[in-house]
């Protein structure tokens, strides 16, 4: 049976070879440690420690160690007046320690065309069929007892590069999500539109500073999910629009060990995010503003010429502003973490 799988490897490779297609695919293992993996508020932490509500909270701890696994496989070839093709398949698996309610994972695709040494464009899309949120009660549901509060996304991209001068590149990028809810949800069903614009800078080869600017108009069903609305007690709507900023710089010699360097990479995001809906009754949305800051920095360093390993840690918390102060209390929130990841290439 090896002997086979070696042969039909080795046919494989010939076939690529001959119509100029290249594959290569790599493996990543992490584990990332969070403080909070459900983003719940100080107020949502003590009742949870104290046992409060407790059909409310699926949780075992509020903590977790998060284990993943990504497989990305990437088939290259020049069939477009010579100029780089590559189509890039991704698989990713996110399994909770604790609590495995959480699992979940993607599926994704990506086609990038250069079409010279300056610009390139690339689609790409992205499933994800079960992202956990939390625990609610429906509108819908006669029985007014919590419910999870999960959903699938649907996420398509189009991005255009240009490098303009050896100092200077800009980029453009289109972003369509859609949000499918469960059936006690589905007046969040929604749809997200993405435009964001970047320029990254490199004054010297050493350091690499990017800037960006994404603006987003998240639209979701609200009333128009129901047959008949006034038999709805409240109508939940939390269409937004949000301006996204972003600050990365990247240092890829950053400290010299042996024949090597470790990459460093940091960044901050800062998001306003300002809500639509008009009617006091759904109080957690009614002139509710939030704003999201989220701090990454990463160490990465080649520890073989085909695999690296990257030591990374994210902060982030959000400032809830809202007329209600229980909005307030609810909805805001802080969390740590903290990842170690492996990767090869082969």
């Amino acid at each position: 049976m090896k002997k086979i799988v070696i042969l039909l490897f080795c046919v494989w490779t010939a076939f690529l070879s001959a119509i100029r297609l290249h594959l290569d695919y790599d493996l990543s293992l992490e584990a990332v440690y969070s403080n909070n993996v459900l983003k719940l508020s100080d107020h949502d932490l003590q009742r949870f420690q104290n046992n409060l509500n407790e059909d409310k909270f699926k949780l075992k701890t509020t903590d977790d160690l998060i284990n993943s696994a990504r497989l990305r496989f990437e088939i290259k070839n020049y069939w477009v007046y010579r100029h780089t093709q590559k189509h890039e398949f991704f698989f990713k698996y996110n399994s909770y320690l604790k609590n495995s309610f959480l699992n979940d994972g993607y599926l994704g695709y990506k086609f990038t065309q250069y079409l010279n040494r300056k610009i390139n464009f690339n689609l790409s899309y992205f499933y994800y069929p079960r992202i956990y949120v939390n625990r609610y009660r429906s509108e819908v549901d006669d029985l007014k007892i919590y419910r999870d509060f999960t959903y699938a996304k649907n996420d398509y991209k189009a991005e255009l590069n240009w490098k303009v001068h050896r100092l200077l590149e800009l980029s453009y990028q289109f972003q369509f999500g859609q949000f499918y809810y469960n059936k006690y949800f589905t007046e969040y069903d929604a749809s997200a539109y993405d435009n964001r614009i970047s320029a990254g800078f490199f004054p010297k080869a050493k350091i690499r500073p990017t800037l960006y600017y994404d603006y987003r108009i998240a639209s979701a069903q609200g009333e128009d999910a129901f047959d008949d609305a006034s038999q709805i007690e409240t109508i939940k709507d939390f269409s937004y629009e949000a301006n996204r900023y972003d600050a990365a710089l990247a240092i890829p010699r950053f400290i010299r060990i042996g024949r090597r360097y470790i990459y460093l990479s940091a960044s901050i995001h800062y998001e306003q995010r300002y809500f639509q809906y008009d009617e006091i009754e759904d109080a957690y949305h009614y002139c509710r503003e939030d704003y999201i800051t989220t701090l990454n920095g990463s160490l990465s360093y080649r520890v073989l010429p085909n695999a690296a390993i990257r030591f990374s840690g994210k902060y982030q918390e959000r400032n809830t502003r809202s007329p209600f102060s229980y909005v307030r209390r609810d909805k805001n929130y802080d969390l740590l973490e903290i990842g170690l990841r492996m990767r090869w290439e082969f």
